[in-house]
């Protein structure tokens, strides 16, 4: 009985134990987070398009661990709801077609990866995206990854809107996110990574906002906008693109508000065409350019800070209008360059440390009150009025020597002099980079040098309303020994203009008279003259100029008289020796003596001297000119000999 009894306990425990093995070995069923909220659950090897196509509008279909092959179509209004985008994974199944395909209703995706197909660029229909929206449907997107994709991870057109909020779009082939036609999307808290073209194209009429985004290493722009297309991004971060930060063609319009543009390979912000920007309380860091305008672009920039760029902190060029308000520029080769008719009004702003100039102008429109500069290597250089710059001392010494206690730079120095007053240098070499700006005497004593503060930099900058007159004075170390722009003037007596780029830069209707002056081992030209410049040089010595003792150019005027030119040019470098005449400049050589320079004594530019055609169009004029040794023709082309001795006279030969 015992026995009996015995067995049946065994029997018992032995049946219910393989009814345990037995059941491990049927279907699994994942379990799915707040499952009393969904309509449907998907398990995997189910297909999730039978249940889009059975689900009544408003449908919540949650999606369980796992990965499909599918390739969706959602024509009404339901909810996608997957466990996680590293756990819920949908990859479109058919070459060429999107992971998932919206063409009408309201949808949205949350916790779910995507990943889209291969074989349809921007141009099929539908884009072979991870996500494509069509139509007039709206979207939401919640905690999803879209990558992978060819072209792009979310792709919208039409009269779509959408919104997308703390989800990735990364490493797809083109784009992370492409919008068209009168399109909408909103993005918050989104990361845009790693994209093979760019980061996010917005074209046609579309817009898009975006709201605490990171976009960044995507390997072209950041954002590219064109048409009439319309971004917004506040407190944004874009970084590292192998291209512009933000880059603008066509009518479109950027607001950039608390972002952060760095380290793009390009500049932070390029603007094309009729684009418009407005930037407030951003910062542009370690970028190519900070921000570039071309066209007739306009930028309006107030309470930013652009630093650390490569080159220009703000490039301004063609017709482009820029107005920058309190806002600092600091830490750049350049500050703000604005150049070829473009104009810029610079208020109550902060420029420094820029190591070549903080404010460039040529041919430009500035103007602009209230800004401070320091430790620059020239504040000013250009057509410019010194007005703009807020000076550092009260101007009313009528004599300052230098050094003095009380004046901790040249500039300083200078700012303090009333109009009319003199700077007198003693015996010693002195950091210049000073911009001039009103009429003033500067004497040196025996050894008194000028040194630049940057190699990139001017020793002096004289901009509009500069009359200055300077004798003893060695200048060297600079881009240029003197740079003069705009209405000023300048007279050099028994100076040395000496180891600079260039000794003597002229541009604009500046003026300079030189007399008993040294030009000597500038490392490209002695002299550089151009646009409606003038210059006098008389009793001078211009030797050892690596390109050239003199380039004229534009309808620039030169007289050289009693001077002489000799060994300048070097072998091996694209260099003409003595004088070189271009345009339709204008030229009188009197009682000079051309000796051993390299190529020609003097030469007009294009075929047979120098580059090709014909591209002189001005005048010569001379007498009594000697050349002697010159490596090429003593003049170029031949007939021009002609022009330099009066009629009758004798032609002088080397």
């Amino acid at each position: 009985m015992h026995t009996i009894h015995g067995y049946r306990g065994v029997l018992w425990i032995g049946i219910f134990a393989l009814s345990v093995i037995l059941s491990g070995c049927g279907p699994q069923t994942a379990t799915v987070r707040d499952a009393d909220a969904c309509t449907t659950i998907v398990q995997p090897g189910e297909s999730i398009q039978a249940a889009i196509d059975r689900a009544p509008d408003g449908a919540v279909i949650c999606l369980a661990n796992g990965t499909w092959d599918e390739s969706l179509r959602i024509d009404r209004s339901v909810t996608l709801r997957g466990q996680g985008k590293d756990l819920t994974v949908i990859r479109s199944g058919r070459f060429g077609q999107p992971a998932i395909w919206i063409t009408q209703g309201s949808v949205h995706l949350e916790d779910i990866s995507w990943v889209g197909g291969s074989g349809g660029g921007l141009v099929s229909s539908p884009p072979s995206a991870a996500l494509s929206a069509t139509g007039t449907s709206t979207v939401s997107v919640i905690r999803c990854r879209l990558a992978d994709s060819f072209p792009c991870g979310v792709f919208l057109a039409d009269q779509v809107a959408a919104s997308l909020e703390d989800s990735e779009l990364t490493n797809n082939t083109q784009y992370g996110l492409v919008v068209i036609g009168e399109a909408r999307a909103e993005m918050t808290g989104c990361l845009v990574s790693g994209n093979k073209d760019g980061g996010v194209w917005v074209s046609d009429a579309a817009q898009v906002d975006m709201v605490d985004a990171q976009l960044t290493r995507n390997q072209g722009p950041g954002v590219w906008v064109r048409d009439d297309g319309r971004v917004l991004l506040s407190s944004c971060t874009i970084d590292r693109s192998q291209g512009a930060g933000v880059l603008a063609y066509g009518s479109a319009q950027v607001t950039l508000e608390r972002s952060t543009l760095s380290a793009n390979w390009d500049p932070g912000v390029q603007l094309f065409d009729r684009t418009v920007l407005n930037i407030s309380e951003s910062a542009l860091r370690s970028n190519w350019h900070g921000i570039e305008l071309l066209g007739s672009s306009q930028a309006y920039v107030e309470r930013c800070q652009i630093s650390k760029s490569r080159w220009d902190a703000v490039r301004v060029g063609g017709s482009a209008v820029l107005q920058i308000t309190a806002s600092r520029i600091e830490d750049s080769l350049r500050g703000i360059a604005v150049t070829g008719g473009a104009t810029a009004r610079i208020q109550d702003s902060f420029l420094e440390r820029c190591r070549s100039v903080a404010l460039y102008a040529v041919a430009s429109d500035v103007s602009g009150s209230g800004n401070a500069f320091s430790a620059n290597g020239v504040d000013l250089f250009g057509d410019i009025d010194g007005g703009i710059r807020r000076p550092l001392q009260e101007a009313a010494e009528t004599q300052v020597e230098v050094p003095h206690p009380s004046y901790a730079t040249l500039q300083d120095a200078v700012d303090a002099l009333a109009p009319g007053g003199r700077l007198v240098l003693r015996e010693g070499t002195f950091v210049a980079g000073i911009v001039l700006d009103k009429r003033i005497f500067v004497t040196g004593e025996p050894g008194a040098t000028l040194s630049a503060r940057d190699p990139q930099a001017p020793v002096l900058s004289l901009v509009k309303g500069a009359d200055v007159e300077i004798s003893g004075v060695r200048l060297t170390g600079g881009s240029e020994g003197v740079a003069a722009a705009a209405d000023a003037r300048v007279t050099l007596i028994d100076c040395a203009l000496a180891e600079n780029e260039t000794g003597l830069g002229l541009w604009s209707s500046s003026l300079a008279v030189l007399l008993r002056t040294e030009i000597v081992a500038n490392r490209q030209v002695g002299a550089w003259i151009w646009d409606d410049a003038s210059a006098r040089i008389e009793d001078c010595t211009l030797i050892a100029n690596s390109r050239g003792a003199v380039g004229v150019g534009g309808r620039a005027q030169l007289i050289l008289e009693n001077s002489l030119v000799e060994r300048n040019g070097r072998p091996g470098s694209e260099s003409w020796g003595g004088i070189l005449l271009m345009g339709t400049a204008h030229a009188e050589f009197i009682e000079n003596r051309f000796v051993s320079n390299d190529t020609f004594g003097i030469a007009t530019y294009g075929s047979p001297c120098i580059g090709r055609g014909k591209q002189f169009f001005g005048q010569i004029s001379g007498r009594d000119n000697v050349f002697a040794g010159n490596a090429g023709q003593p003049v170029c082309p031949g007939d021009v000999m002609l022009s330099l001795s009066p009629p009758g006279a004798p032609v002088p030969e080397e």
